[in-house]
This record gives structure tokens, C-alpha cells and sequence, in this order.
């Protein structure tokens, strides 16, 4: 049904991902709503409504009602709690300033994810250019 790679850690140098990979990757969620299934084989998993989660220690194993799937690399969960928090740097300095990484935790559940914005794709020809919008 769905795949989820772990980032590479090529992605881990301080050109592209500021010394550590870019995190987009393990925070994948995909939402299924009012699914119908058909065809042979049927999934083993057949709730009408589901999510899909990326397999992130500290993260996906805090959620209720999730199981982890190993030939998903992820987590199928029938919680309809979860979603996908976006926010985006808009300020006057966007292309100067770099704020990660961003540490999003609860204390409750053990929640604890740490994140990092997309890579820069401008390249100076010594270095990366740094102008890129934050959005996590």
C-alpha cells in the first residue's frame, strides 16, 4: 500500500541540510477517508478510514491506536487526532535567516520531534546560497 524511506543520510552535511538531514521524509502522513477496496489481493488492513505515518522513534510510537508495519517502513493507525502541523517563515528577513532546528514536544505522551526545513537549492559556487523560505 505505501512505502515510506528513511531520509539518506547523504542528506546529513552542513551544504545542503545545516549538519543534519532534512526531516520532511519522517513526518509523512497520508489520511484515507471513506476507502473502498477491490480487486485480489485485499489488503490486510481494511478500515474505511486510516492514516498512514512515517516510522519516527519518539514520534510515531507515541500516537494511540497505531501499529507498526515493517514492510511500510510506517505506522497504520485508525486515530482521527493526527494531522500535519505547517507553518512558514514570512517575515521582512526570510531569505537571511535560518531558524532550526525546531523541537516540537509533549510531555504527556513522550511526543518528541526535532525538524529541519527543506534544502537550499541555490548554489554560489563555494557555497549555498542561503535563500530559501523556511517551511516546516
Amino acid at each position: 500500500m505505501a512505502y515510506i524511506f528513511d531520509p539518506p543520510q547523504e542528506w546529513n552535511n552542513v551544504d545542503d541540510c545545516i549538519g543534519f538531514p532534512c526531516t520532511a521524509p519522517s513526518n509523512a502522513i497520508f489520511s484515507f477517508k471513506s476507502s473502498k477496496f477491490s480487486g485480489i489481493p485485499q489488503p490486510f488492513i481494511r478500515d474505511r478510514s486510516f492514516q498512514i505515518v512515517a516510522d519516527l522513534a519518539g514520534v510515531s510510537d507515541t500516537f494511540d491506536e497505531c501499529e507498526y508495519i515493517d514492510s511500510w517502513n510506517g505506522w497504520g493507525c485508525t486515530n482521527d487526532n493526527l494531522g500535519q502541523l505547517m507553518f512558514i517563515g514570512d517575515d521582512d528577513d526570510w531569505e537571511d535567516r535560518n531558524v532550526a532546528p525546531v523541537w516540537l514536544t509533549n510531555e504527556e505522551t513522550g511526543y518528541s520531534n526535532k525538524l529541519n526545513h527543506q534544502m537550499d537549492h541555490v548554489w554560489d559556487g563555494f557555497y549555498t546560497g542561503q535563500l530559501h523560505k523556511q517551511q516546516y
